[in-house]
């Protein structure tokens, strides 16, 4: 049964949200998410390099992306379920990027959220996601650069 999905990168982000769980959970190394052998079927080209790009980005730049999310929310990331910690890095990573329009990742991230995590999650991820956005709108506003998280 082929899924269908809201937006052109909707594909590409659950497998990334897979891969990135994957490595959270299973402490898989980038390579061997990269193979992608968990799929049962080979990703088309221009997914492939989508989620290709949030799963390198996102384990590239954890780090500071964990300080974005523990500045933005009451809860240290640590305290946040692994689905939806790996959910918030995307977000966050791909509007860093600027590739895509803010508001259809974190409708597209809230769809994710409904379908790995609890429904109370969604508000959350939505929230932080928001935030983030914001926060990246008025300091773009200012002048400020753009790829600083």
């Amino acid at each position: 049964m082929k899924r269908s999905f809201r937006h052109r990168n909707s594909h590409g982000r659950e497998v990334a949200l897979q891969g990135l769980y994957q490595s959270e959970i299973g402490g898989h190394s980038i390579s061997q998410i990269l193979r992608f052998t968990w799929l049962n079927e080979p990703l088309p080209r221009d997914v492939a390099e989508l989620t290709e790009q949030i799963i390198q980005g996102v384990l590239e730049h954890t780090d500071r992306i964990d300080q974005v999310i523990d500045a933005l929310s009451e809860k240290d990331a640590t305290q946040i379920s692994t689905v939806v910690r790996c959910i918030l890095r995307m977000g966050i990573y791909e509007m860093l990027m600027g590739s895509n329009a803010p508001r259809i990742i974190i409708d597209d991230l809230c769809e994710l959220t409904r379908r790995y995590d609890v429904e109370e999650s969604v508000a959350f991820v939505n929230g932080i996601l928001d935030a983030y956005r914001r926060r990246r709108e008025s300091r773009n506003k200012g002048g400020q650069e753009s790829n600083n998280l």
